[in-house]
């Protein structure tokens, strides 16, 4: 064996030595989840789904897309529907899946299929991806869901799947216990707590795309109140806010890490005790998971994107709503110096708008009521566009048209 082939060799195994070492430990449990699958029989149903989920984006768990495949079809197993997601799952894609993804292998109702229903009359198909078959084939109901294209691409009626928890809240249980936590001793006037990590929350995008101030940004900010905010980022800081005995009238930064996680049933409990939540922005999208939680938990939104919620949140009724760096400011004094009368207020209309717009049973019925037509469900859009995205946007648009014109031609004939 020559020098330079033994080179090659001992550098491909310095480069890909960890992802083989990563890929060997996932093996079994990726051959028990398949199996697991393969004898996995639903029951007999009214109420059964098939999925197309195919948008690459969704199956990028490096950047924790894949969750919302979780998400999407965990809705619809909390309300009783048989699944089945149409998927070739081989070892990429299930590696794919990240943590959050691999979740739906937790779905009791779901079962993974790479073959076409013989009768698919009797079932509803959502899809994010046309495929031939779909046109083709007569279905219960034809309903296409958008994630990641402009909001222009719809058919039919349109409603707006609410933004979730945290992915693990659902999978551990912890969302049927907000109505519990909703009852918790408010301790501080204000708080954000969250990750602060430069290389996930300094995205530039939200400020050029979205005109919304980074996390890194809201805390600064934060920090510019001086005497009127405290900042902690150890367990010592959490336990000194949950050990508060007197109502603090003040506004708390709580910055958490790798080294500094919080559990989720320690979240609830830390959301819960404050009476405003400073809703800071997510990664790549003002929208962020603990902005749905802290209004599920009764706590009032400190929020810069109540356009981002379908009805939009209103300042002073169920929001306090906030636009640039010295509006933020303004607004975070306005809630530190609000009267406890005006945050009743506040709360009960955030519960109300909680339980009308973003329970998952409000969800359902608008599912539901849609039976017979074909109709969009609108997850979480690019509401602005680069012009690559806006092109291919208009392309789907036009595919979509022509599905909605094969499907009343099909129901149609068939009356």
């Amino acid at each position: 064996m020559s020098l330079n082939i033994i080179r090659k060799i001992k550098d491909f195994l310095r480069y890909q030595w960890p992802t083989l070492v990563h890929i060997a430990k996932l093996l079994p449990e990726f051959i028990n989840a398949r199996i697991s699958q393969l004898f996995k029989v639903l029951p007999k149903s009214t109420k059964n789904i098939f999925f197309i989920l195919d948008d690459q984006k969704l199956w990028d768990g490096a950047n924790g897309n894949s969750r919302y495949i979780y998400l999407i079809l965990n809705r619809f197993g909390r309300a009783g529907y048989n699944i089945y997601l149409y998927k070739r799952m081989n070892l990429k894609m299930y590696k794919q899946l990240g943590n959050d993804g691999k979740l739906i292998f937790k779905i009791k109702n779901l079962k993974i299929i790479n073959k076409l229903p013989e009768n698919t009359a009797d079932i509803t198909c959502i899809f994010d991806t046309i495929y031939k078959f779909v046109s083709e084939k007569k279905w219960k109901d034809c309903v296409y869901i958008n994630t990641f294209k402009p909001p222009f691409c719809q058919i039919g009626e349109l409603i707006w799947i609410p933004y979730f928890m945290y992915a693990r809240n659902y999978s551990t249980g912890q969302d049927e216990l907000v109505g519990l936590y909703r009852n918790n001793q408010r301790k501080i006037k204000a708080l954000f707590a969250g990750n602060t990590n430069k290389q996930y929350y300094n995205n530039r995008k939200l400020g050029n795309y979205y005109g919304k101030l980074t996390r890194i940004e809201g805390v600064q900010t934060l920090l510019e109140l001086k005497d009127m905010v405290k900042c902690g980022e150890s367990r010592d800081s959490f336990e000194e806010i949950m050990s508060i005995k007197d109502y603090a009238n003040d506004c708390r930064i709580l910055l958490t890490n790798e080294k500094f996680p919080i559990k989720l049933n320690e979240w609830f409990k830390l959301v819960s005790s404050s009476d405003f939540f400073i809703c800071l922005s997510g990664t790549d999208y003002p929208m962020c998971h603990h902005t749905i939680e802290s209004m599920a938990l009764g706590t009032i939104p400190i929020i810069s994107y109540p356009e981002w919620f379908f009805p939009p949140l209103e300042h002073m009724k169920n929001a306090v709503v906030y636009s640039g760096k010295e509006d933020f400011i303004e607004k975070v004094k306005d809630a530190l110096n609000m009267p406890p009368t005006a945050i009743n207020n506040m709360r009960i209309n955030v519960i109300e708008y909680y339980e009308q717009y973003l329970s998952n049973e409000n969800f359902i019925r608008k599912f539901e009521s849609q039976r017979g037509q074909i109709f969009t469900i609108m997850l979480h859009p690019h509401l602005v566009c680069s012009k690559e995205i806006e092109e291919a946007g208009q392309k789907l648009y036009t595919q979509l048209q022509t599905l909605l014109k094969d499907q009343n031609t099909r129901n149609t004939a068939s009356n």
